[in-house]
């Protein structure tokens, strides 16, 4: 139900524990710097999960499917969100991406009904495709300066959305951002 990763570890590989579905808490020492890809994914009953400071990588599908999860911390040295990394967490409702991240991937919050409001911060050079479809809850957006272009179908079928600002620096809006976004 719970596990403490030690300081000798740098590196959690991928599927480590992957459908651990009865892991509640996860304790990640300061010194691991990647998290692979389906690392934690439908690992069901983990509530909260804190992203080590030292960890610059978070892969593709980490924690993907994990329901339960009602909150994440990143730390402020992560510059890779991969993609999946967090697709359908449906209790997440909160997330703090911090000014490290230069690249969401794909999908990488799809799904998640949870959420109502996202700050994509000032480093962010792009967001991938459908990065937040599909987030029915998701109410108010904001895009950061340094963005310069948003892919396809990143906000579709966000049926909740009101409310967008996108910032100066855009210089690129693709096909479909805002496809069925009934409300905004």
């Amino acid at each position: 139900t719970s596990i403490t990763i030690p300081d000798s570890v740098i590196s959690i590989g991928n599927n480590a524990f992957y459908s651990c579905t009865g892991l509640t808490s996860i304790k990640i020492s300061n010194n691991v710097e990647i998290i692979g890809n389906y690392t934690f994914s439908n690992c069901r009953s983990l509530t909260s999960i804190t992203i080590p400071y030292s960890a610059i990588s978070i892969g593709n599908y980490a924690l993907s499917d994990c329901t339960g999860l009602t909150s994440i911390k990143i730390s402020n040295n992560v510059t890779s969100i991969g993609n999946y990394a967090f697709s359908s967490c449906t209790g997440l409702k909160n997330i703090t991406i911090p000014n490290s991240v230069t690249t969401i991937g794909d999908y990488a919050f799809s799904s998640c009904t949870g959420l109502t409001s996202i700050t994509i911060p000032i480093n962010v050079a792009s967001i991938g495709n459908s990065t937040f479809s599909g987030c029915k809850n998701l109410t108010h957006v904001s895009i950061g300066k340094v963005l310069n272009s948003i892919n396809w179908t990143s906000f579709c079928l966000n049926t909740g959305i009101t409310h967008v600002n996108i910032s100066a620096g855009v210089t690129y809006i693709s096909n479909s951002i805002f496809y069925n976004c009934k409300s905004l």
